[in-house]
């Protein structure tokens, strides 16, 4: 593109602005493609004007030859890019049976690596706002950066980018052979961080203050992104909410059993693929000849299990790949990483909410069966990628700090060992051993509305329907969400959600976590702070006498 056209398209975008004929006529020239791409203008929750720049590739399309493969930068494009709305998301795959997550509603394609910017400033206005990546969840296979909107999170004075990246076996296929090493999911998250990088200045950010979030999933992506050292440099700190990567029912069992590898072969077995001798290039060939359709239709057929409680393992999820390759991502244990301090020290917000399991119960005769089933084997208490000694010992030892009785006599420790044993214990775990090393805020959330009448607490994802302008159209309480939004604001601004010169509506001060004595902020219509989350140390003190190496999860 000449520079006189590119002279003429910015005078366009900036008249526009002047002389108020919208923000539609912005345009933007990006950094990493040099191409042009045009916004438009929005209205926050507070009615202040903000910039969405949407659906803007930052990878090159996955498809063909480059399926199953790690992503690229984008080439770009000749003509302006109208990036007015939110179109695309990556394909979709079916969730375990007892999750009540839904789907995106926007037109899913494997051509899907987008992001959205969204400024409170002018592009091209002389500020370095703080910026705020996120991570969505949706266990791995499901979910889309477009059923997050901004007008709350935009209010604070902060630029927020929100992050397409490959799911199921697109994103989180492995053969455990270097055919496919797996972690394409995380490689495109990796990508989009490095795109923000590079071009989030031109829309009013710091390239130096980039704090990257997510949920579920999507926090389980941000303590991957955080133990990985090309990560140095990118981000200034992270907030994770109910998820780390310590968590057995996040990850792939490779090393233990070969599960990656089995499901890579039970895909290629539902679409009648046969390979002599287990040959994966074959295998890999196939996959990436066949159609998209008929590739999702087979790996919805690929059976899921349970890890542990009655809570589904998600089916594709990140593996440790062979350190051999130059484009590996996660290539050592991730909890000996964390025991060690190999990990990017930034600050970081991590926490849970006070129920999680809630959200994915499924009838109670199926919660007492698998009560019963773990009652009849405590070693099922223990998830697999957990090396401990004895499983029956140690699971008996973990059933006893919830119910001196049978967990099917006793639902309600039974929901309580599932929410600590996928979600919370793990997340605890994360934040002593971090907190070594830079500062880490740990909190409960219990604010809000109980989904369930009988079993006390707050579930799974409450929380983001009062940070996000949700896509399903879930509603939220607005005392609530002025009362927790600027904890999150404080924590990306100042890297501390309740810093000396910033007053909270409680005014009570939020303690980073010491190792010898873990506080944490309960997060509730009114604040407070207590010690030892869901009795920790004696889950801490059971588990830490029967440990063995390789240290994976907790």
């Amino acid at each position: 593109m000449s520079s006189i056209t590119l002279f003429t398209f910015t005078l366009i975008g900036l008249l526009g602005l002047v002389f108020g004929k919208g923000a539609d006529d912005l345009i933007v020239k990006l950094n990493q493609p040099q191409s042009l791409i045009r916004g438009h203008a929005m209205k926050s929750e507070k009615g202040n004007t903000y910039y969405a720049f949407q659906d803007i590739p930052y990878g090159a399309p996955p498809v063909g030859e480059k399926r199953f493969k790690a992503p690229e930068f984008h080439a770009g494009w000749d003509d302006v890019l109208n990036a007015t709305q939110n179109i695309k998301s990556c394909y979709q795959f079916s969730f375990p049976s007892s999750s009540k997550l839904e789907a995106n509603p926007v037109i899913e394609t494997e051509d899907c690596l987008i992001l959205n910017v969204f400024t409170p400033v002018v592009p091209g206005t002389d500020k370095k706002l703080p910026v705020y990546l996120f991570i969505h969840g949706g266990a791995f296979i499901g979910g889309s950066a477009s059923n997050f909107g901004p007008k709350y999170l935009i209010d604070g004075d902060i630029i927020v980018v929100t992050i397409n990246y490959r799911l199921g076996p697109l994103g989180f296929l492995s053969t455990e052979d270097g055919i496919v090493s797996g972690n394409m999911g995380l490689k495109d998250q990796h990508l989009a961080l490095q795109w923000t990088h590079k071009n989030i200045e031109l829309f009013g950010g710091n390239p130096n203050d980039i704090v990257i979030g997510g949920e579920s999933a999507g926090a389980f992506s941000v303590s991957h992104q955080l133990l990985n050292s090309r990560n140095k440099g990118l981000i200034s700190g992270i907030i994770q909410e109910s998820g780390t990567a310590i968590s057995g029912t996040a990850f792939s069992a490779n090393g233990v059993d070969s599960r990656p590898r089995q499901k890579a072969f039970a895909l290629g077995r539902a679409l009648n693929i046969s390979t002599a001798d287990g040959d994966t290039s074959s295998l890999i060939e196939a996959l990436r000849n066949t159609p998209i359709e008929k590739l999702i239709a087979a790996a919805n057929q690929v059976p899921s299990s349970y890890s542990v409680g009655f809570i589904g393992q998600p089916i594709w999820s990140p593996v440790v790949e062979n350190a051999e390759d130059e484009q590996a991502f996660t290539t050592t244990p991730m909890h000996q990483d964390f025991m060690d301090g190999n990990f990017n020290h930034v600050p970081s917000m991590i926490g849970f909410n006070s129920e999680e399991s809630l959200l994915f119960m499924p009838a109670e005769e199926a919660v007492v069966q698998f009560a019963a089933l773990n009652d009849a084997d405590p070693s099922l208490l223990v998830q697999d990628l957990m090396n401990v000694d004895n499983k029956t010992q140690v699971g008996t030892k973990l059933k006893g700090l919830y119910t001196s009785g049978p967990f099917s006599k006793d639902l309600t420790a039974f929901v309580k060992f599932s929410s600590d044993a996928v979600f919370v214990r793990s997340c605890v775990r994360q934040a002593e051993l971090t907190s070594q090393y830079a500062p880490v805020y740990l909190y409960q959330f219990s604010a809000g509305p109980n989904i369930s009448p009988q079993y006390p607490g707050i579930a799974h994802a409450a929380e983001l329907q009062y940070l996000w302008d949700l896509s399903d159209g879930t509603g939220s309480d607005k005392t609530i969400r002025e009362l927790i939004l600027p904890l999150w604001w404080n924590f990306i601004k100042y890297k501390n959600p309740t810093p000396g010169n910033v007053t909270t509506q409680q005014n009570i001060e939020w303690p980073t976590v010491d190792s010898n004595d873990i506080k944490y902020f309960n997060i509730d219509e009114t604040f407070s702070v207590s010690s030892n989350p869901r009795n920790y140390e004696s889950m801490k003190e059971v588990l830490l006498g029967h440990l063995r190496s390789p240290y994976l999860v907790f």
